[in-house]
């Protein structure tokens, strides 16, 4: 009779995931609670499908529906989809009013659309022009600054100032420049209006202006 113990065969299409800090790393014993990794090839795609699981039951279950979702084509790997073409079809959908921001209050809303946004998209695109609307124009003008501080700090200029470079003829609060045609402009509604706003008041209520759209002042 063969002597020593026996080894339990790992599960079919499973792997162990042990956490960094775990002994196993260093060829001791397991002293971490793993998860684990099942994982589903698709044929027709020639990819694999993974998934991790806090059990391995839940891993065999899991691994067994995928491969019948599989070859039901019921089920597809996750596509290769870089950040720059993501960008390109979130741009594009935000355009036709489809994708919207509905974040709640306080979860850097502002920080990611109207201040990174444009300092990422100048890094490979400085010609993009952007127009920044806030309710009120301080808000505006806070948002351009920091955006200002961003493109002007010495980390962002570091790594694409060769890209492009702020013009100093046009460089202020409410709007910048740089040299590849790209601009920001910051408003609000109200600012947009100001010249306007009596004429456009008046037309609002031509039931009320007899003189205005409706006749002439005698």
């Amino acid at each position: 009779m063969a002597s020593g113990s026996r080894t339990r065969p790992k599960p079919e299409g499973i792997v162990v995931r042990h956490r960094r800090f775990c002994g196993s790393a260093d060829g001791g014993p397991c002293s971490c609670r793993p998860g684990y990794q099942a994982q589903a090839y698709s044929t027709r795609e020639e990819r694999t499908i993974r998934r991790t699981f806090p059990s391995l039951s839940e891993a065999r279950a899991w691994r067994q529906e995928t491969q019948v979702a599989v070859r039901a084509g019921k089920a597809r790997a996750p596509s290769r989809t870089t950040l720059a073409e993501a960008s390109e079809e979130w741009l594009a959908l935000a355009r036709r009013g489809i994708v919207l921001t509905r974040s709640p209050p306080r979860h850097m809303k502002s920080i990611l659309v109207s201040v990174m946004f444009l300092a990422w998209v100048w890094t490979s695109a400085p010609e993009r022009r952007f127009l920044h609307a806030s309710y009120a124009q301080p808000l505006a003008i806070r948002d351009s600054l920091k955006t200002r501080r961003v493109l002007e700090s010495p980390w962002y200029r570091e790594r694409w100032g060769r890209v492009f470079s702020l013009t100093g003829d046009q460089n202020e609060k409410a709007r910048f420049e740089n040299e590849r045609t790209g601009y920001r402009i910051a408003t609000s509604p109200r600012r947009l209006c100001h010249r306007r706003g009596r004429r456009l008041r008046r037309h609002r209520r031509p039931a009320q202006d007899r003189g205005g759209l409706l006749g002439r002042r005698p």
